[in-house]
């Protein structure tokens, strides 16, 4: 039998969400059934309520283009198409009290896909108010990377049973947040060890140096690629990249264990954290990469997350170091994130590494979606977990289990 289409509404039009609508315009998911865009200033829907289709979407975009700034949703708008209706947000609370409007005659059959770059406050404010009527994909790291707002939007989701996607605030491709709760479900009293090399344009940006790139167009690369973090011109937002995603791992490895993070290792981070954004300039970094390359080392920007079953505890760090050339993650990744899973004093680590920018992320988003429309009928009625491939390994689902069994075959 075939499977009901889910509604989906999609937050943001920048980098990502322009990527996302271009794709469902150009290849409409058998699963998703997108029913309105918004950004901060406006939502765009069918006056009929109906599914917005290829020249709907076309439409939106070119409003997204258009330099015309219509003092409201009239006049400019409507000679465009329309068929689409045009809602002014005024602030976010009108944000919040519209998309309430939107979903409010059918709970728990929305997923939005949140591509919105804002500050923590806003983010948590328009995903706290949103979740319990309907699930959630997010490539926004801000809220998730405040320690408070983890934990708190990870306890409603459980109470809620709203299911999170939340692969593209720590790494898009590198699957973090699929094989990290694996590991979190046999880590017992042991002490784990996550390291990642998580920011695909520090990474890309070293390969291309090592190739023999000058600085210059090694930078121009990543650049070229659409890698950069939004509005950046250099590496130093990068670097800050990696620090956040390092901070929403970690929250979201407490948020799943009940263990508590160290406060002297969020102490040294925010200490260190000015001194590893200065070292980010491209000459300067550059040169000390292909140094420690020519004895044998892989100098590269590292973080690492440390957890004590025994304890209960998180200790989380990052650094610039120069990597032994044994190390698993002592190479190039090119454009990729990479993360590295084991266990302290046994056996050999597992790796994996995946590919970051904006055209993936957009992928991955619509992926994350997919994947939990299948599995929004499925969700077990008893101890539910926020966590797609949680809910994915107890249902079957091949993709789940084959990334279990990889992961067990190496670790465990």
């Amino acid at each position: 039998m075939k499977q009901t289409r889910v509604k989906i509404g999609i937050l943001g039009l920048g980098s990502v969400g322009r990527n996302v609508v271009q794709n469902l315009r150009a290849r409409p998911q058998e699963l998703l059934d997108l029913r309105w865009v918004a950004n901060s200033k406006f939502l765009w829907r069918r006056k009929d309520g109906g599914e917005l289709d290829r020249k709907d979407l076309r439409t939106i975009l070119t409003l997204k283009k258009s330099t015309s700034k219509p003092e409201d949703g009239g006049s400019d708008h409507g000679k465009i198409d329309s068929a689409l209706e045009l809602i002014r947000l005024g602030s976010l609370a009108d944000e919040v009290g519209t998309l309430k409007d939107e979903i409010r005659r059918k709970r728990n059959e929305w997923i939005i896909i949140d591509t919105t770059f804002m500050s923590a406050e806003n983010a948590y404010k328009l995903a706290s108010s949103l979740l319990g009527s309907l699930d959630f994909v997010t490539a926004n790291k801000t809220a998730w990377a405040d320690r408070g707002m983890c934990q708190k939007l990870y306890s409603t989701a459980s109470q809620t049973r709203t299911l999170l996607g939340l692969n593209c605030t720590v790494g898009v491709w590198a699957d973090q947040m699929e094989y990290v709760p694996l590991f979190l479900k046999i880590l017992r009293r042991r002490e784990g060890q996550i390291a990642k090399r998580d920011n695909s344009s520090l990474n890309l940006f070293l390969a291309k140096v090592g190739e023999g790139f000058s600085p210059k167009k090694a930078l121009a690369a990543v650049v070229a690629g659409g890698y950069l973090e939004p509005g950046a011109v250099d590496l130093a937002p990068e670097v800050k990249d990696q620090i956040i995603k390092l901070k929403v791992a970690s929250n979201v490895c407490a948020a799943i264990t009940g263990f508590s993070i160290a406060k002297s290792s969020e102490k040294t981070l925010q200490k260190l954290e000015p001194s590893l954004m200065r070292r980010a300039t491209t000459e300067d970094l550059a040169k000390w990469h292909l140094s420690g390359r020519q004895h044998g080392l892989y100098p590269a920007l590292l973080s690492r997350i440390t957890l004590k079953g025994s304890s209960e505890a998180i200790e989380m760090g990052a650094r610039f170091t120069e990597l032994d050339g044994k190390n698993p993650l002592a190479k190039d990744f090119r454009g990729k994130n990479a993360i590295s899973l084991s266990f302290v004093g046994k056996g050999p680590e597992f790796v994996h590494a995946g590919y970051g920018g904006a055209p993936r992320t957009a992928k991955k988003l619509l992926w994350e979606a997919e994947r939990i429309a299948k599995l929004s009928k499925a969700s077990p009625s008893r101890n539910f977990d926020p966590l797609p491939v949680v809910v994915a390994v107890r249902s079957k689902d091949p993709d789940a289990l084959w990334k279990q069994s990889s992961l067990l075959s190496k670790i465990d």
